[in-house]
């Protein structure tokens, strides 16, 4: 403690006097104490950024460490210059009485140290205020998944709607289904048909592998055939078993499930180098489950899974809807149980959702504004929980629970839900860089140029855009109509094919599914007029009409063009006419 001499002169006795003892400072313990909870507010802002830059560190280390960082500056930097000006101002003036001197001495001495905290408060809060202002999509939006809008494939046999039925295809791209996880039922050309299905939409796959050390070779091979079709970039997902907890498939526990899991993954991960193994795809949320399977998994799961549905036919819509707000406690004590025992948050796939996974007699299977309510609510509240993946159960060939009905070929209730879900969080995700897609499965007016000679069919070189308009939604097929050297439409045989390699849009992360696309090369009858420019194969945009040295084109009533697909797995197939170009 040390006092202050409040006096003037203490050689004029009259006027000498000693104040009460007065705290010249707050000691370090007790600043390091005032400084937490500030600090901790500044850090709470920042700790979200620095995760971004850094996100091998738990949100939870950062923020500590953030929050010990900033108490040491505070204490050291901040403090000592907030309290060298305090101690001026406890002096009090001499132009007062002695009394008036000494009581108001005191009371500074009490106001001082609650004013140097609502000083470091202004100094701590202001700057937060600033960063929340600076940082928007860290705080206040974050980025959200699109792989929440996905669903689930019955494919119970090369009859699957999704394979053989055109109008459910396009509402699979209308309603944005991003992530599509089907399962292999022991035909592999009904799975293959599947995964290139998904490949032409241009959705993400995840592929159910067969559990057990017995299905190693049927697994490599699921594998192999999922490579050669979406190639050794983009990212394939991969499920070990599914709902092998129940007693119906083995009852699997969580002990035998995670040493299946050591064997089979480790054989089957290094022959898909974007493979992406997930489990432990419980029936249900089972924090136990999990816990055991994370401790004792190796390699570890590059994410976690299990499935929600929330009630059975004779329980009341209430339970039903209800039962989804059970989600977000299932969410967060899975992050707890992934903290405790391997130190990370995995992302976290609810592989199966949706109200009642026995619907067959259940009434509210038509009932559009149950179905609605229930859909809407589901999506919000795994937007909430900030999953990474989610997928319906089931898009066709389930007249109780699917997205599209199997009668019509038209959106259910769930699936007009799912649309406008998608379309109302947009701004909000990242989505995967959009790429030259396989042409639409509509056949669209052939554009044949004004002022040409046509000779047989034209021969077109088509290309779909790499995203939709505002104004139209469905992507459109742009064709060049190919040409001899004087100008007339080809016809006849090609004496060869031109092929351009197709490399990924700058800022694109992933690769385009089309890595070649070819023309047939024609032997010129007149010399052929070559420009300086470089030739570089890129996606046409509309012909204006008037265009100087462009052609126009007009519908005509030529024949509609086929689609034609390749052998090749990495190359698309592309609309044309005859002759067809060949692709390499």
């Amino acid at each position: 403690m040390t006092t202050f001499d409040l006096s003037g002169d203490s050689s004029q006795g009259e006027h000498s006097l000693r104040a009460a003892p007065i705290p010249a400072s707050i000691p370090k313990w007790k600043q390091s104490l005032i400084t937490i909870i500030p600090a901790w507010l500044v850090s709470s802002i920042l700790a979200p950024v620095m995760n971004a830059c850094f996100p091998q560190c738990p949100f939870l280390v950062m923020n500590l460490i953030e929050t010990i960082i900033l108490v040491v500056v505070l204490t050291y930097l901040i403090l000592p210059a907030t309290t060298k000006i305090l101690h001026r101002w406890l002096v009090t003036s001499h132009n007062t009485s002695t009394r008036r001197r000494k009581r108001r001495s005191q009371r500074r001495a009490i106001i001082a140290p609650r004013l140097q905290v609502l000083l470091l408060l202004l100094l701590t809060v202001i700057p937060t205020f600033l960063v929340a202002q600076t940082q928007p999509s860290a705080l206040a939006a974050p980025t959200l998944s699109p792989y929440v809008w996905g669903t689930n494939l019955s494919l119970y046999n090369g009859e699957d709607f999704f394979l053989t039925n055109q109008a459910t295809v396009k509402l699979t791209q209308q309603i944005h289904v991003q992530l599509i996880r089907f399962p292999y039922r022991g035909n592999l050309a009904v799975t293959e048909a599947a995964a290139r299905q998904i490949a032409a939409i241009h959705a993400t796959p995840l592929l159910i592998l067969p559990y057990g050390v017995e299905q190693l070779n049927t697994d490599q091979q699921l594998i192999q055939m999922m490579n050669g079709i979406f190639g050794t970039q983009q990212p394939v997902y991969y499920e070990y078993g599914n709902e092998r907890d129940l007693p119906a498939n083995g009852g699997i526990n969580a002990a035998t499930y995670t040493t299946s899991w050591n064997t089979m993954i480790a054989h089957v991960k290094p022959l898909a180098p974007t493979g992406r193994f997930i489990g432990p795809v419980t029936s249900h949320a089972d924090p136990a489950y999990l816990g055991t399977f994370l401790k004792q998994a190796n390699p570890r799961p590059d994410a976690v899974s299990w499935h929600e549905y929330t009630c059975g036919t004779k329980d009341p819509d209430t339970i039903c809807i209800q039962g989804i707000t059970k989600w977000g406690t299932h969410i967060q004590e899975a992050r707890d149980i992934m903290q405790q025992t391997i130190g990370i948050s995995l992302p976290i796939m609810i592989t199966e959702y949706n109200w009642n996974p026995n619907a067959q007699n259940d009434p509210r299977a038509t009932n559009s504004t149950f179905l609605g309510t229930w859909m809407s609510a589901a999506i919000a509240e795994l937007l909430k929980g900030n999953v990474f993946a989610a997928n319906q159960y089931v898009l066709t060939n389930n007249a109780q629970l699917a997205m599209i009905a199997d009668s019509t070929h038209t959106l259910t209730a769930i699936g007009d839900v799912f649309q406008s879900t998608f379309e109302q969080a947009q701004s909000q995700m990242q989505l995967p860089p959009s790429s030259v897609t396989p042409l639409a499965t509509s056949t669209p007016k052939t554009p044949t140029p004004r002022g040409t000679e046509t000779s047989g069919s034209t021969t077109l070189l088509c290309f779909q855009e790499q995203a939709p308009t505002e104004a139209n939604t469905q992507p459109r097929v742009l064709c060049i109509p190919l040409v001899n050297g004087s100008g007339k439409a080809i016809s006849g045989q090609p004496i060869g094919s031109l092929c351009f390699p197709l490399y990924p849009a700058p800022g694109q992360q992933t690769a385009i599914s089309i890595s070649t696309v070819c023309a047939p090369v024609y032997e010129a009858t007149a010399p052929i007029t070559t420009s300086t420019s470089s030739l570089t194969p890129t996606v046409p945009t509309t012909p204006t009409a008037g265009t100087t040295g462009s052609p126009t084109p007009q519908p005509t009533n030529s024949p509609p063009p086929t689609a034609t697909v390749s052998n090749t797995p990495s190359v698309t197939p592309l609309l044309t006419t005859s002759p067809t170009p060949t692709a390499s």
